[in-house]
């Protein structure tokens, strides 16, 4: 099924709610036990980092689409 190029960006934003769910439950957990667990310092480095690669990524392969960069800049936000 081929979606027209006038709703992909609706798709890309439906994202937008799965990662502030997903991110804002493991922060909310995290809070509740006051300590991240396993999850050290340098995992959330890691991630951080991949997150930014990401970012630059999208930005090289498909142009500053400002609904792609958003919903990852979230994602770095909310890490």
């Amino acid at each position: 099924v081929i979606i027209p190029q006038d709703y992909v960006h609706w798709l890309i934003r439906a994202n937008y709610p799965m990662v502030v769910f997903t991110r804002g439950s493991q922060i909310w957990l995290n809070h509740k036990n006051g300590h991240t667990g396993a999850g050290s310092v340098l995992t959330i480095i890691m991630q951080a980092l991949g997150s930014f690669v990401r970012i630059g990524t999208t930005i090289v392969q498909i142009g500053f689409d400002l609904n792609v960069i958003a919903a990852y800049s979230l994602g770095v936000f909310l890490n």
